[in-house]
């Protein structure tokens, strides 16, 4: 049976209007969050929590305690029962005051102070894990950023400062102190690796403004313009982002990979492209070369050596991935691209999102883990062959949904199920592709494939 044709296809940039708001969570979202770790603490035998977090990885706090820690780090010590313990420094303390969260014990701790700053009087770290219950009897799991499930001692490797986890260690015998990040990001019962439905709101208010400002760039893109010209048309709202907001570059900048934008480095056609625009809980993505047209492919069969099979690749992605639908399965289905040297792929073929770019991944050859309902997805084949075709990388998000979740959406919050279903016939429509149920699609350009990023108005499609 011959492939599907695949052809250029004209289209139109999706015109958004960004949310002027975003929604927030109650207090009894987080009430439920720790309810539900505490269950995971005692199936995996744990009597108490050490989670840690700074202005760089402040997902798992935030996600527990409805704020990002900033200029300073903090441990939070999660017991069995309330109270919680949050350890802080100077300035980490009052600021923590924000969180809608009962039930929480304060305590100051020099350790995360910054430098140079008075150190009024205040008990010893070790002296405030043990007001929190933790001593010989204890069994404590730190929580990091990072598993290692491939390393034969990763129980005992903790991603964790070693000011912070040899007090744990005196206290409750080293054996008794292990790394617990799986418990929030393990793909398949790791309590970031599936969200619920205000989540999922959360998600596309952030996708929204983040397409709108990937649109204005790629609308502005010409020869001539500077990566910091570039960076002003995304608009950037000042809400939080995963990690760096703003990733963008040309020539040897965007081939650096996660790189920021230069005063003074304008485009040139035929130079390689990368940007990434990204808040909490979305990530558009976009890498490839600067053309106008057929005329300035690097090859006369640049399509259909390259570009098409892309495309093709992708498409068999979407097609394949499903509630249950193991890692490999959609590996498999995109190894023509991943295995070919030519096309230079690196990484996984999508991973996991959450209030940071890359929670986990379960996406990968031979991964019997399987996707789940709740999982916030990023589909992402990322190409670097190197001369004449440089990148392609194609990143958009998605959210898997079983039929409960995507009731619970509609009801509560029915803009986002109107946003969702517009996509999804969006990329059908455009793309020629069938997509299951419970694909809830995040971008409004959603698997497009652009040849020319100069003229992003024409991407590959299949053909009618």
């Amino acid at each position: 049976m011959s492939e599907r044709a695949v052809v250029v296809k004209e289209v139109e940039l999706p015109a958004v209007e960004p949310p002027r708001t975003w929604p927030t969570f109650g207090v009894q979202t987080f009430v439920g969050r720790l309810a539900r770790l505490r269950a995971l603490m005692d199936e995996h035998g744990y009597t108490h929590l050490a989670v840690f977090g700074d202005p760089w990885t402040f997902a798992n706090l935030h996600y527990l305690l409805g704020f990002d820690p900033r200029l300073e780090p903090m441990l939070l010590v999660v017991g069995r029962d309330d109270p919680l313990l949050l350890l802080a420094g100077n300035e980490g303390l009052p600021y923590s005051r924000v969180s809608p969260l009962p039930g929480i014990e304060r305590r100051l701790c020099h350790l995360f102070s910054l430098p140079g700053q008075p150190l009024p009087p205040a008990p010893s770290i070790e002296d405030s894990l043990r007001e929190a219950g933790i001593g010989s009897a204890a069994r404590v799991g730190v929580v990091g950023t990072r598993y290692y499930p491939a390393e034969p001692n990763g129980a005992q490797i903790i991603d964790v400062p070693a000011h912070l986890v040899d007090p744990l260690r005196r206290l409750a015998g080293a054996e008794q102190v292990r790394n617990a990040s799986d418990l929030l990001v393990h793909p398949t019962y790791g309590l970031r690796t599936s969200v619920d439905a205000d989540e999922i709101a959360f998600m596309d208010h952030s996708a929204l403004w983040v397409y709108d400002g990937v649109r204005r760039l790629l609308e502005l893109l010409r020869p001539g313009l500077s990566e910091l010209e570039a960076t002003q048309a995304l608009r950037y709202p000042g809400h939080i982002s995963l990690a760096n907001p703003i990733v963008l570059g040309w020539g040897d900048n965007a081939l650096a990979g996660i790189t920021g934008p230069l005063p003074d480095n304008p485009l040139r056609v035929g130079q390689p492209i990368q940007f990434s625009f990204n808040l909490w809980g979305a990530n558009l993505v976009r890498g490839g070369l600067a053309l106008r047209g057929p005329h300035d492919l690097p090859e006369p069969d640049a399509l259909e050596r390259f570009y098409i099979p892309y495309f093709r690749a992708t498409m068999r992605w979407y097609q394949v991935l499903g509630l249950g639908v193991s890692g490999a399965a959609l590996y498999d289905a995109v190894a023509e691209v991943m295995e070919e040297p030519r096309f230079g792929a690196v990484i996984n073929p999508g991973h996991l999102i959450h209030w940071d770019e890359w929670t986990s991944a379960f996406i990968d050859k031979g991964s019997s883990l399987a996707a789940r309902s709740g999982m916030p997805i990023q589909a992402e084949i990322l190409c670097v062959p190197g001369a004449p075709y440089h990148i392609l990388h194609v990143e958009d998000g998605l959210v898997l949904a079983d039929d409960a979740l995507r009731q619970d959406l509609a009801a509560r919050h029915p803009h986002t199920a109107a946003n969702i279903a517009r996509r999804r016939e969006r990329m059908e429509r455009l793309l020629g592709v069938t997509l299951r149920p419970e694909i809830l699609p995040m971008s409004e350009i959603q698997g497009w494939v652009t040849p020319y990023l100069l003229d992003p108005q024409r991407i590959l499609a299949f053909e009618s």
